[in-house]
């Protein structure tokens, strides 16, 4: 009988409207269809903040500086493929939090993929925690503790 190690990881995530994530969940489709990878539906459409295991406090949750504008160039960094957002408009919530992630960007899927795409425009945003649970090939993720952020006016 074969083991799987179990993985389980809990991070704090910028939650998109969903009007937004199904126009995001057809551009992955479309990239899904150019490389059948899994991982274009292990995950929903997000902004990673950080590892809540990097948190010492529950600090105020200051809102980002709406609507955010995305590069049209999706980028593939630390095993993931994200579309782009300005990392100076996420650096006043993440010091906030006492968080860092690695780059700010909506998550896409793990795979390396080269594309423009049409301009996305961010209007509203959810702070919540995003509970991930692997357990070989199975990736089970779950979002609680949802938050509505008020565009702008958090500070």
């Amino acid at each position: 009988m074969l083991r799987y190690a179990c993985v389980m990881e809990s991070l704090y995530i910028l939650r998109l409207a969903k009007e937004l994530q199904r126009e995001l969940n057809k551009l992955r489709s479309e990239l899904y269809a150019l490389c059948p990878d899994p991982s274009f539906y292990a995950l929903e459409p997000c902004i990673i903040l950080g590892s809540t295991d990097e948190i010492e406090s529950n600090a105020h949750i200051p809102c980002p500086e709406l609507p955010l504008t995305c590069e049209r160039e999706l980028r593939y960094s630390h095993h993931h493929l994200h579309i782009p957002v300005d990392d100076a408009a996420l650096s006043p919530l993440r010091k906030a939090l006492g968080i860092s992630y690695p780059y700010s960007g909506i998550y896409l899927a793990d795979v390396e993929i080269q594309r423009t795409i049409e301009p996305v425009i961010i209007k509203d945003l959810w702070f919540a925690l995003l509970t991930i649970h692997e357990e070989g090939a199975l990736k089970l993720w779950r979002v609680s503790s949802e938050k509505h952020l008020d565009s702008g006016k958090g500070r």
